[in-house]
């Protein structure tokens, strides 16, 4: 985790796993959870987090939104403007293929 903002990500920042880009479409959400430690500002930690991904498709994408708590697109669009609800803008989504 990268935690390029000016105010530390508290343990309970929750991150989200999706099967594809929650800023466009409406990907399916693998799973929500919290940061498994705090993430000082302007610093940048490794973890290790297990997720369950046996209904995704082999070869599909897999996001990683920071600092989202899981709520589908169709309530709450992924916009710039949003993100400021959550936080001080420092939400990051990373991707990687199964």
């Amino acid at each position: 985790m990268d935690n390029e903002g000016s105010a530390p990500l508290p343990s309970s920042t929750p991150i989200t796993f999706y099967d594809g880009d929650p800023r466009i479409g409406a990907p399916n959400i693998i799973t929500t959870t919290t940061l498994p430690e705090p993430v000082a500002a302007g610093t940048i930690v490794n973890e290790e987090i297990t997720i369950n991904v046996a209904d995704v498709p082999p070869g599909s994408p897999v996001f990683l939104s920071v600092n989202d708590p899981g709520i589908p697109r169709s309530q709450l669009p992924f916009t710039a403007d949003i993100f400021s609800t959550f936080g001080d803008g420092g939400v990051r989504l990373l991707q990687q293929r199964l």
